[in-house]
């Protein structure tokens, strides 16, 4: 296989947010990708294009049609995320009793994006609020459950 892997757990906790359907409540996670700090709560893809299509809506954007498209697209999200479950549980079921699957199959099944809400974003010292932010899985570089926190 080519190309950076998908961490498996934090694959786990967003496939279980996916699941969920969480749109609020779920865990404080901090990611890290391209030397940014990114923290937040992890939601599922159907709440953050709904919050994207009220972000739009609220700063006066008028795309035609984009309330529409958002959720679709939030669908369109979760069903892939059902159809790549039942692959994968497909897949499962045609192994050995008590084999896993190989990195490559996990890989595969993974959720390519993570989205999060109430997000702060740290960059070169600097921090950022952003209302939700979306990351693809295979370009982080490291997580964690929680927040930084400021040292004495």
């Amino acid at each position: 296989m080519t190309g950076p892997r998908i961490d498996q757990a934090l694959a786990y906790f967003v496939e279980t947010a996916n699941k969920e359907g969480l749109s609020e409540g779920g865990p404080l996670l901090t990611v890290t990708t391209d030397g940014l700090v990114v923290t937040g709560q992890l939601i599922g893809p159907a709440a953050y294009f709904e919050l994207l299509a009220s972000l739009a809506e609220a700063a006066n954007i008028r795309f035609p049609h984009a309330a529409e498209r958002f959720a679709a697209w939030g669908k369109q999200a979760h069903q892939a995320m059902q159809t790549r479950l039942r692959l994968r549980d497909e897949a499962i079921a045609r192994l050995p009793e008590h084999e896993p699957l190989s990195p490559e199959q996990l890989e595969e099944f993974a959720p390519d994006y993570i989205h999060l809400r109430d997000v702060s974003v740290l960059v070169g010292g600097q921090a950022t609020q952003l209302p939700v932010w979306r990351g693809r899985l295979s370009e982080l570089t490291g997580w964690t459950v929680g927040a930084p926190q400021k040292l004495p």
